[in-house]
């Protein structure tokens, strides 16, 4: 069975959590911004703390912020809880971010900062954005998918590329992990000073948190070995009350909320983790390229599903196709070993935690929402593994088709 996405764990993370060196913590933050080319980098439980520390370090409060209608509902989340207003923009349905025409519409005197998001890997053109914009609205990129995507030359949210503040995210699906996690980095020394000063004060050190994360990192580790990963599949088809419990999306789209840990501070494990797949993240990227042009060759002229684009300087977090009758595909993939997903399968201003917020409609974005599938996307898999995924996908397609 082929799960949706699968973290690139090796003997050497495994072997670097045993024991963790001294000032691990800092010197993943020190790696981590040389790596993109950035001044500074401060770690976080979460990227979504990461974000709130930012706006909360530099008196943000108050303000409209605006995001896209189509993203994660994390980050909206965290801009609620810093005291701040979430405004919906629509997105291109040809790479998942918002257009700066639809933001420009939006700005009013309450605009304090933009979120532009790099979705799926795919990069905003943010030096575009920087100069058709007042020059006292901050922009926070988030680069959460989009680890070394590229505008041009230039590395999302280093010097050269005119980066002032980005935020990444580390979780297990990420194109890097560190078993959750994220970081803020910036190439301004005064703002730097305000979000580590924010973090070193809020954020509290946990034993417990250190633990969990290791626990978490072994099971993360085991859980992919085929036959334990078969063996939960099963479990989750048969038993309704592992399914519920999995399902998180159906409640995380109905409150505004918070991890109880996210006040927590990156722990030294996660850090160790971080520095090994750093080393690798070159690697996983090239990978990632190559099986998304294998994936548009053996899709191609398939009718019914729009493919995603192919782009310069993309870093495909996931391949993600859409097709109108998405939840037929997704049962009869299943039926033949092939796990899908749809994330993010709504439009944020649409979910009932936000239904006090929306602003507007946002087509592009509910459409994206409701046809959106993410295949199996991950470095381990081989090109035969994708020829026999886009096999099944188009003898599914025909057969729905005919019905």
């Amino acid at each position: 069975m082929y799960p949706i996405s699968k973290p690139q764990l090796g003997i050497d993370e495994l072997i670097s959590v045993i024991r963790p060196r001294r000032n691990a913590v800092k010197r993943f933050e020190d790696a981590f911004a040389t790596k993109i080319g950035a001044e500074y980098a401060i770690s976080f439980p979460y990227a979504r703390s990461g974000l709130f520390s930012v706006l909360k370090s530099l008196g943000i409060s108050n303000s409209e912020i605006i995001i896209p209608a189509y993203t994660c509902i994390v980050v909206p989340n965290a801009i609620v809880f810093s005291g701040n207003k979430p405004v919906f923009v629509d997105v291109s349905t040809k790479d998942f971010n918002a257009t700066i025409q639809e933001i420009k519409k939006k700005i009013t005197q309450r605009t304090k900062a933009i979120i532009a998001t790099h979705m799926y890997g795919y990069p905003t053109d943010v030096k575009k954005l920087r100069r058709v914009i007042p020059k006292n609205i901050l922009i926070i990129e988030d680069s959460c998918l989009s680890i070394l995507t590229k505008t041009g030359n230039e590395v999302i949210g280093s010097k050269r590329a005119g980066s002032n503040i980005n935020f990444f995210s580390f979780n297990p699906s990420k194109q890097m992990t560190t078993i959750y996690g994220g970081i803020v980095t910036t190439n301004n020394l005064e703002y730097y000073k305000k979000i580590k000063k924010f973090r070193d004060t809020y954020f509290k050190s946990c034993r417990k948190l250190r633990i969990k994360r290791l626990m978490f990192f072994l099971l993360n580790y085991l859980l992919y070995v085929k036959p334990v990963y078969s063996f939960m599949q099963y479990l989750y088809r048969t038993l309704p009350s592992i399914r519920s419990k999995i399902k998180w999306e159906k409640w995380t789209i109905k409150k505004i909320d918070m991890p109880s840990d996210s006040k927590l501070k990156f722990t030294d494990v996660q850090a160790e983790i971080g520095l090994i797949q750093l080393s690798k993240i070159e690697k996983f990227l090239q990978k990632r390229g190559e099986l998304a042009a294998v994936y548009d060759k053996r899709l191609k002229g398939l009718s019914e599903i729009q493919l995603p684009p192919l782009m310069e300087g993309a870093t495909y977090s996931h391949y993600t196709i859409r097709y109108a009758k998405r939840d037929k595909l997704a049962e009869a993939l299943k039926v033949r070993g092939i796990n899908v997903g749809s994330a993010f399968d709504y439009s944020i201003p649409d979910t009932p935690a936000y239904q006090q917020y929306k602003n507007s409609n946002c087509p592009n974005s509910k459409r994206i929402a409701q046809t959106i599938i993410n295949l199996p996307f991950y470095p381990a898999l081989s090109e035969k593994d994708i020829a026999k995924i886009c096999k099944e996908i188009r003898r599914a397609v025909k057969n729905i088709e005919k019905k």
